[in-house]
């Protein structure tokens, strides 16, 4: 009966590929379409669209609850579909002058349980988000890009069915990636790179609390940015990541590990500000700033040990906050602070012991008298050991 099952389980997944089609879409009019929604209401489930070269600045106008949207690429619910580009330089959607919509501006606009696989192609200037899904999401080797003046999202929205999104790039955004409500589904974002966005990846709410963010590169030139931020009870992993600029920000959080990081800054800014009731894990990282290093308000049981606390202008290693209840522990033993001079490093942490109004009293010793090994372990080498 097993053999029979699976047999038939087989057949099933077969006979389901074989009525997948590909559906061609070329400016030069030698595809099947020459405008991709034409391709998309032909398509039915699981069906492969392939866009040629060209930007595609076709949209159309759609009304929802008295609200107007020009929608490049518009998803219905309830469909399985690929999308697949040349390459990001030369499969390109959105406007060349986003100044000509009056409306709201989404590139693809994906409805509740739409299952959406986005390959080698941009979408550019948009003005609302470049992604929006209800749904599943794959995307690969796309890059997603807009004038910081459009304060643009890149791909936005509930998720609720889970996310991988690998090697993409974002730039120019008010938020890369933002996993909102994603009902705990599964988020995981590799190999991408954020350039200048005020947030690069944004999680908020206890529905992004699985979300992985592995060797990613975060560079802000927004005062203020963040690379990452996990709100109100958003959460997962960080690890193997490089911030230059722009910091991790952890306000009420959920759980976390942050793990073979290196973020440094040299514009005067933290390189973490850290505010959560949720246990946390930083080992290996790197924090640097020629400002204050670490801004704190912890409430819960965590870990934050073998990281390298460095401070290279006169701001304070760490710093705590405010709060209503007083000397609540921060252990920070077992870092490398760039020094092993127990008195300096006292006075270089502000904490509850210098103002009985704030919130944590810092302790940090035994210190590390060398530097520790935080050199982020790339997949690469992980495979190397199995050649």
């Amino acid at each position: 009966m097993k053999r029979i099952a699976l047999f038939s389980m087989m057949v099933g997944l077969l006979l389901g590929t074989a009525e997948a089609r590909t559906w061609t879409v070329e400016k030069d009019g030698s595809g099947d379409f020459t405008v991709i929604q034409d391709a998309v209401d032909a398509a039915s489930d699981g069906d492969v669209i392939a866009i040629g070269p060209g930007r595609y600045d076709d949209y159309q106008t759609v009304e929802t609850n008295n609200s107007l949207f020009d929608i490049y690429v518009f998803v219905q619910t309830d469909i399985e579909l690929s999308f697949v580009g040349t390459s990001p330089t030369q499969t390109i959607i959105g406007p060349l002058d986003p100044t000509i919509h009056d409306n709201l501006i989404f590139g693809f606009a994906c409805g509740y349980g739409v299952q959406i696989s986005i390959e080698n192609l941009s979408v550019e200037n948009i003005r609302d988000g470049g992604v929006t899904v209800y749904g599943s999401l794959f995307l690969q080797n796309c890059r997603f890009s807009a004038p910081p003046s459009l304060n643009a999202d890149g791909v936005s929205s509930g998720l609720i069915g889970g996310a991988r999104i690998e090697n993409c790039s974002f730039e120019g955004l008010k938020q890369g990636i933002s996993a909102v409500n994603a009902d705990g589904a599964e988020i995981v974002i590799e190999d991408c790179e954020f350039l200048n966005c005020r947030t690069g990846i944004y999680g908020y709410t206890s529905g992004a609390r699985n979300v992985t963010v592995q060797r990613c590169t975060f560079t802000g030139q927004v005062p203020s940015s963040a690379g990452v931020a996990f709100l109100v009870q958003a959460g997962g992993m960080i690890a193997d990541c490089t911030f230059t600029n722009c910091k991790i920000s952890l306000t009420s959080s959920g759980p976390l590990t942050v793990t073979d990081c290196s973020i440094i800054r040299d514009d005067g800014r933290h390189a973490a500000i850290i505010g959560t009731g949720s246990p946390l894990v930083m080992e290996r990282n790197i924090f640097q700033s020629n400002g204050t290093v670490m801004l704190i308000r912890i409430y819960s049981t965590h870990t934050i040990r073998d990281n390298h606390i460095l401070r290279t202008g006169e701001g304070f290693w760490v710093e705590s906050g405010g709060g209503l209840d007083t000397g609540l522990p921060a252990d920070f033993s077992h870092n490398y602070w760039g020094t092993t001079d127990l008195e300096a490093i006292a006075a270089g942490i502000w904490d509850c012991q210098d103002d009985p109004q704030l919130l944590n009293c810092v302790t940090f010793e035994p210190v590390a008298d060398a530097p520790v090994a935080v050199e982020p372990h790339s997949l690469t080498g992980v495979k190397e050991l199995f050649r």
